[in-house]
């Protein structure tokens, strides 16, 4: 057994299909970092001169006779009030004076949620903020207040570059374990001399190929993002491991620190990583090729979004969550006005990830003699 492990961990390290995409993965955690530089994320300035942008635009759109009309009034005075939330933030960011920034942040928020809920009368609804980031937007700053936190002026130092790869990572998480899972059984075909003159079972093999690269794939992907966060904490600082992050809560939401979102991270990403492989390895049992089953798991990955409207079922499959970071935010209890939540994510993922098991676990379907008859033919 220990020949065969010592074999496994060295077929998943000389792989060369496995460097190349943890190769490509380290450029991703390169691009993402001048992506947040160039696109501004987290930059409180660039957000002031868009929303005040907006507003103003969407004052000009009053004209007299709207302002005096009893029907639209309500909606005027509360983006006149926006604009002066916006005016007070930008002053006072200027100034540096940070708690005044917050609470005219929290103001704004509460004026956005309010005019969401009344509906803004003669205007399109394009120069607003939606309801749910309206209500993010004040959980966020009423944490703040609440908490004495300062403000994280931009999205580059540690602790926001780490929120932001982790939010990524939720929807590129499966295409990731696809690939690097898509030959899991498939491989054993070039070294079927060393395989079958194993002297252990087949499903003992099996068990053991899942379990390493599993957490190979696991490690090496979190080890990278650690390493990505700690040099972007040298160069640019540590920021606020503690700053809240906004999340669903079944249909409502709550606030979670930045560090607890990657250690809520890390566990789905196991969650995930474990269902994938399961999910490619019986994928290889009936398809026997690699490229037919990175063409069923994206098929299956796509699947949910085939359906625009209501669709109760889809909560009872998996691959709904594949892309958790729709979960994460609220955007699958908006579209299916549902209370689920990730807790109901992380229930479905491991009951199908143990329905996989269930299957796999028939030696018939990893029989070389039975996945592959025509190689077995040819090697006789």
């Amino acid at each position: 057994m220990k020949t065969y492990l010592a074999f496994e961990m060295q077929l998943f390290l000389k792989n060369k299909k496995n460097r190349l995409i943890f190769l490509l993965f380290s450029f991703f955690l390169l691009v993402l970092l001048f992506f947040i530089h160039y696109q501004g994320i987290g930059n409180l300035e660039q957000q002031l001169h868009y929303d005040l942008q907006n507003n103003s635009i969407a004052m000009e759109r009053f004209n007299t006779i709207q302002q005096n009309d009893p029907i639209i009034r309500p909606s005027y005075d509360n983006v006149l009030q926006q604009q002066r939330a916006i005016a007070k933030q930008d002053v006072n960011l200027r100034f540096g004076n940070e708690q005044k920034y917050i609470e005219a942040s929290l103001k704004l928020a509460e004026l956005r949620v309010q005019g969401q809920r009344k509906g803004y009368k003669g205007l399109p609804s394009r120069f607003f903020v939606n309801q749910n980031r309206a209500e993010k937007d004040r959980l966020f700053y009423r944490y703040l207040l609440d908490h004495d936190l300062p403000l994280s002026k931009n999205g580059l130092n540690g602790a926001a570059y780490l929120s932001i790869v982790t939010q990524a990572l939720w929807y590129a998480a499966f295409v990731l374990f696809l690939l690097l899972a898509c030959d899991l059984l498939v491989s054993d075909e070039e070294h079927a001399s060393l395989v079958h003159s194993s002297p252990i079972s087949v499903t003992q093999r099996v068990t053991l190929k899942l379990v390493i690269q599993v957490l190979f794939s696991v490690l090496l992907t979190l080890g990278l993002v650690l390493f990505a966060t700690t040099l972007v904490s040298l160069f640019f600082g540590g920021g606020i491991f503690h700053y809240p992050v906004v999340y669903d809560a079944a249909g409502q939401f709550d606030v979670m620190t930045i560090l607890r979102q990657s250690l809520f991270f890390s566990f789905y990403f196991l969650l995930l990583a474990v269902h994938v492989y399961l999910l490619c390895a019986l994928l290889n049992s009936f398809l026997k090729n690699m490229y037919v089953t990175i063409f069923a798991g994206s098929f299956l990955y796509l699947f949910p979004f085939l359906f625009k409207g209501k669709a109760p079922f889809l909560k009872w499959l998996p691959f709904t969550y594949y892309p958790f970071t729709a979960i994460f935010d609220g955007l699958f209890s908006e579209r299916f006005q549902t209370d689920l939540d990730f807790h109901f994510a992380f229930f479905v993922l491991a009951i199908w990830s143990i329905l996989f098991l269930f299957l796999i676990s028939f030696s018939a379907f990893f029989d070389i003699s039975h996945s592959f008859p025509i190689q077995t033919e040819r090697r006789k």
